[in-house]
């Protein structure tokens, strides 16, 4: 028959609080190693966030500025002047610039590129920077009156959108250009408003 010893030591095996202290221990690492990740996961994720985010703004300020920059093309353009619809004209806009072409009247089209224009870019590529514009006669109307002749003010709005790196950013710019015309005398045209 056996006996059973009555230590209790030996039941439980040999320094049973020395093998707990272990466990905890590894068990705090791990802890910690879990939390340190999470925090780098996190972390990696803001910046992401913040990454994405200027990127998204840097490209509206791009489109932005190319809408302003090619409202200023348009309008001091030499061959504007010649483009500007007047009061004789059946339909009261000019498309200025489209899909890659430019249109001033009197003279051919020409392709709208980097060639001929700051604010097109990378024609046929993901990052292409290409505007519209067009000019609209608003209003005229008379200035001034006198025996020989009158004087006419019209008035345009020249409106220009700027499409940035596939779409995805485009703005719009519009501004008023007033232009004033001398008029023959007996010549009438009754004041007529576009909008």
């Amino acid at each position: 028959m056996r006996r059973r010893s009555t230590d209790r030591r030996t039941d439980i095996g040999p320094c049973p609080r020395q093998h707990r202290e272990r466990g905890f221990a590894l068990i705090i690492v791990v802890l910690i190693v879990a939390l340190l990740a999470v925090a780098a996961v996190t972390l990696l994720d803001i910046v992401n966030i913040d990454i994405n985010f200027t990127r998204q703004k840097r490209v509206r300020l791009l489109a932005d500025a190319n809408a302003q920059g090619a409202m200023m093309e348009v309008v001091t353009d030499e061959q504007v002047s010649r483009s500007l619809p007047d009061y004789s004209f059946t339909d009261q806009r000019h498309v200025w610039a489209e899909g890659n072409t430019k249109y001033p009247v009197g003279a051919p089209s020409v392709a709208l590129d980097s060639s001929n224009s700051a604010f097109v870019r990378n024609v046929g590529s993901p990052l292409e920077e290409t505007y519209t514009a067009d000019i609209r006669l608003l209003k005229y109307g008379p200035v001034q009156d006198t025996g020989v002749d009158t004087a006419r003010a019209l008035i345009y709005e020249v409106s220009t959108r700027a499409d940035v790196h596939d779409d995805k950013a485009s703005r719009e710019a519009r501004s008023e250009v007033f232009l004033f015309q001398p008029v023959q005398s007996g010549q009438r045209i009754a004041p007529r408003h576009a909008r």
